[in-house]
């Protein structure tokens, strides 16, 4: 079972046990938001999904199965179980995959001046475990 650290402040609570972390990229192949779930579970474009706000509990927003056009597994591990699982990329791969990944993000976030915010949240397994844990601790 999972620990956590109950705080005064909702912003100060920790996300509780093993995770994972996807970015999902909408229709036009633009990066959309980064979701932290559980580490067993599995995100489908197939599938309707709810994302949760990490702090404020009424902000929820509902995907509708086909709104999310790719879903991408972060990190890529480079270590497991204390062995590399694969090279060091060069300066100029890690170079090439960060434009990449500027390119994939709605004009509207890269922008300096007044950008749009990128989302992350919760996925509903991850929210509920969290809210669950801050239940029981103070009941």
């Amino acid at each position: 079972m999972p620990a956590i650290k109950v705080s005064g402040s909702q912003a100060k609570i920790p996300n509780p046990g093993r995770k994972q972390v996807w970015r999902l990229y909408d229709r036009r192949g633009t990066a959309t938001a980064d979701v932290l779930g559980t580490v067993d579970e599995r995100l489908s474009t197939d599938e309707p999904f709810t994302l949760h706000h990490p702090v404020i509990p009424t902000a929820v927003r509902r995907l509708e199965a086909g709104v999310i056009s790719e879903v991408e597994v972060l990190p890529i591990p480079a270590v497991r179980e204390g062995r590399r699982v694969s090279e060091p990329a060069s300066m100029e791969e890690l170079r090439r995959r960060r434009i990449a990944d500027l390119d994939r993000l709605d004009p509207g976030v890269r922008r300096l001046i007044n950008p749009h915010v990128y989302h992350v949240s919760l996925t509903e397994a991850m929210w509920n475990l969290k809210v669950g844990l801050v239940r029981s601790l103070r009941a």
